[in-house]
């Protein structure tokens, strides 16, 4: 009984740290998508698009490491893998600076960005596969259309800074929602109380 409730408090605490994550990940990326209302449709050629893409995977980097200290890796285990992947894609944005146009920078990071991501995430479903994990299919569903829409805003980047950066701000807010569902599901399936109604 001691045991059980422990569990159930465990859960509830990795629920509500990752709904922080997910929630900051959200606002900033609300943020990003108000930002050429806020600053001027007409200044927004002088921001640095590249240096919010960085940013980006700032935000992704900081709340995967946080949720993963936090947590563990007994709820989302990939976490520190998708910080460490979003670190790099940084990196390598600060790398190619001086080698490529904006345009073109920003693009080849965003797509490193996307197979670092479905890499880790075929890992992950594939480690829920050989568990039996029913949250596998739930994290292919997830995973599929955030990856398709990534590669369709990437085409968008041809455009100026105000398509981009409302792109980088929609992409956040994707993979937060996204994210929350995917917790949410987790959440629900280790819940005894949930399982039981299933059953009835």
């Amino acid at each position: 009984m001691w045991f059980m409730k422990r569990k159930i408090r465990k859960n509830r605490r990795n629920f509500y740290i990752g709904s922080c994550c997910c929630s900051i990940i959200f606002l900033i990326g609300l943020l990003y998508i108000l930002v050429p209302a806020i600053y001027g449709f007409d200044t927004m050629e002088l921001i640095n698009t590249n240096s919010l893409f960085i940013c980006t995977m700032l935000v992704f980097a900081t709340m995967g490491f946080g949720e993963f200290i936090l947590i563990g890796n007994e709820v989302n285990n990939d976490s520190i893998f998708q910080s460490i992947g979003c670190a790099v894609c940084g990196i390598i944005n600060l790398l190619l600076s001086e080698l490529t146009t904006a345009n073109t920078r920003l693009v080849i990071c965003l797509g490193i960005y996307l197979v670092i991501y479905a890499l880790i995430k075929c890992f992950y479903i594939e480690a829920l596969h050989n568990k039996k994990d029913v949250m596998q299919y739930i994290e292919i569903c997830l995973t599929v259309p955030y990856v398709v829409v990534g590669i369709a805003l990437t085409c968008t980047f041809a455009g100026g800074n105000v398509i981009k950066t409302v792109a980088l701000g929609f992409l956040m807010i994707l993979q937060a929602v996204l994210k929350c569902v995917g917790l949410s599901f987790r959440t629900m399936l280790k819940s005894k109380r949930f399982l039981n109604k299933l059953n009835k």
